[in-house]
Formats: C-alpha cells, structure tokens, sequence
C-alpha cells in the first residue's frame, strides 16, 4: 500500500512538472492509432472473417440509413487488435471495433446494436462536443503511459488506443441518446433491437472479471455505468411492448401518435384538462388506463371543454432516465373579454419514447 501511494504521488507530480512535454506527445500521438496498427506485428493481423463479418454488418446498416443520414458514406470500420472488447467512433468518423468485441458478441443482432450507437454518436454530433470536455484526460493518461515506461516497456499501441477513448469521453445524457438511437438504428436494418442490450450485458460481465488495477477499468469509470444503460434499455423495450399491446390498439390503429415530447406534452394537458379521456388513453401507457379516470373523476369540477385549445406553456424541463419530464400548464383568454389570462395548475409529465411516438408514462400536480 505505501509503495502504490509513492507511486501515485510520484505520478501526480510527474504530470504537474511535465505537462509541456505531455503536450508536445500529445501532437504527436495526433497522427492516430491508425499508424501503430498498421505496424503490428503478425501475431496481431486481423483473422480475415472477422474483418468481412465487421463489415457486413456495418454495410448492412449504411445501405438501410444511407437515404436519410447521407453523410454515412464517409465511414468506415475498422477491426483492431486488443483483448478487451470496446468500439469507438474518432473525429474522421472511422468506427473501430477490437478484437475482443468481434469474439464477444454471439450474434449479428449484438454486433449491430453495438456498431449502430458507434454510428449513432456520429450523426448526432457528440464527438467534437465531447474532444473539448475530455482534452485534460487524456494528458493524463499520456503522462502515466510515459511513467509507467520507466518501470518497463511500454504499450504504446494500447496507450494510443487509450489516447482516443479518453479524448472522447461521454456523459451520460450522450451515452443514453446514442443507446436510444442506435438501437432504433439498428432495428431499422433488421437487426432485433434487443441486441444492444445483451451485448452491453455481455460487456458487463467482462468488465467484472478484469483486474481493479487495469486501465481499461480507469476507462469504464469515466462512462456511465454499464449496468445503469442496460436497465433503461430495458425500460424502452418494456415501453415499445406496452405501447403494442391488444390494450393500446386505438392509439396503433389511428396512428395518433406524438412525435416529440412537447406535441404529446400539449396533447395530453389539453386533453386531462377538456376531460378527453379517449386522447388521453391514446397518449398513456396502457397501464395507466385507470389512473386516466381516476384523474377525470377527481379533477370533475375543474374539467372544461374549452382548454382543448388552449396554449402550453413549459415551465421546466429535466431528465429522469431515459424519460423527458416536463412542466406544463395551460394558458387561455378570459371568457369576459378584458384582456386578462387564466391558467390550470402545474402538472408534471414524465414522458418516454417508444417505436410508435412520444407517450407520458406518469402525471403529477405540481403546486397543489
């Protein structure tokens, strides 16, 4: 224990002494790992099925999102060699899945799910955001690469490959969007969307078997917690199920859907507040079938056909999970003409997105 302190104090020192040069290697590791993989030697060449099955599946998912995210065609894939299964996605929107990953993931459905968040990442714009908030990271991690070769050689290939997932680190909002949209992504090319979700149980599990003092644990701690996305992926699958029931059939046979948060945010006040109890049975999850006439009987007095048209307002906005939570009331003209405004109370609405459209998984009032 005394000598891993040293250690570390010697570490922490070295970085605060030595950042110009951390900055002078930095622009030199700018090259990318493209040219440390290029050099491997041969134990390291990639098994030519691996490289064909990586880019079938990465092919597969271009050709489906081409029509709409026409900027695909200027990725590519790229299988690298390292143990330990990741993917990750750079600035020249090159995706790069290891060796370990393509050996991890069992099926197709997995390998799609995984590569369609790398892609995901890409077209939603994360990787220069997250290059800015990430820099000093990765001079630390330069850094204690450059000291941990003055205690024997260094793995400079990993340490690239460690440059770039440090510089492009997520936060959690990012890793739930990317989830969320990769695998829509996914299932658009016909791969079962469930797949992501095993494939990060899988990566889950590996992660728990790698020693505490690995670098690729630093990794994982500077992501959201793995087993924090597989359960709302979860919940979104749990969603798309509910929202396909027998029970939710008038809402997939209109096709009265929202299509973002604030139309069903609108819709649904509009409707709880006009005694609407059909839009709002459409807009609900179908388990709230009781709770909506548990609302109309208790809120009896106060429901008045006329705030069908009124006009939203979004006092707040928040995240809960994967779920959008908004603040909203209502706005209208007094019937007497004066000019003045009345409004409805606050009511928060907790509102989650499946494969068919917006839909409010919970209500609440706020200042009653």
């Amino acid at each position: 224990m005394r000598r891993e302190a040293c250690v570390r104090e010697r570490a922490a020192a070295w970085v605060r002494g030595a950042l110009p040069l951390v900055l002078a290697g930095l622009l030199f590791f700018q090259a990318g790992a493209a040219t440390v993989f290029a050099a491997a030697p041969a134990e390291s060449i990639i098994p030519p099925a691996m490289e064909a099955r990586a880019r079938a599946v990465f092919e597969r998912l271009v050709d489906v999102l081409r029509a709409d995210y026409p900027e695909l065609e200027t990725y590519t894939i790229q299988v690298v060699h390292e143990k330990v299964a990741n993917a990750w996605i750079n600035q020249d929107h090159q995706i790069f899945v290891t060796t370990g990953l393509m050996d991890l993931m069992e099926t197709d459905d997995q390998l799609g799910g995984v590569i369609g968040h790398e892609i995901a990442h890409g077209i939603m714009g994360h990787i220069p955001h997250r290059i800015n908030q990430s820099l000093w990271s990765a001079f630390a991690v330069l850094a204690l690469g450059m000291l941990s070769s003055t205690q024997g050689p260094a793995d400079w290939g990993g340490l690239l490959e460690m440059r770039d997932l440090f510089m492009y680190a997520y936060s959690r909002e990012q890793e739930s969007e990317a989830d969320l949209v990769g695998m829509r992504l996914a299932q658009r090319a016909g791969y079962d969307p469930r797949g992501l979700v095993e494939a990060l149980e899988r990566m889950d599990s590996q992660r728990r078997g790698l020693s505490p003092d690995s670098v690729w644990q630093q990794l994982y701690q500077t992501h959201p917690p793995l087993s924090q996305r597989i359960s709302e992926l979860r919940l979104v699958l749990a969603t798309d199920a509910l929202s396909q029931s027998p029970r939710s059939g008038n809402l997939l046979m209109t096709g009265n859907v929202a299509q973002s948060p604030e139309e069903a945010a609108r819709r649904f006040a509009q409707a709880m507040w006009s005694g609407d109890r059909e839009t709002m049975e459409q807009l609900a999850l179908p388990r709230h079938t009781s709770q909506v006439s548990d609302w109309l009987s208790g809120q009896a007095g106060r429901l008045d056909p006329g705030w069908a048209k009124a006009e939203l307002e979004i006092a707040e906005r928040r995240t809960q999970g994967l779920d959008q939570v908004l603040v909203v009331r209502l706005w209208r003209p007094l019937a007497d003409g004066d000019g003045g405004e009345e409004s409805t109370p606050l009511v928060a609405l907790s509102l989650r997105r499946s494969a068919r459209g917006w839909l409010v998984a919970d209500w609440r009032l706020e200042d009653l």
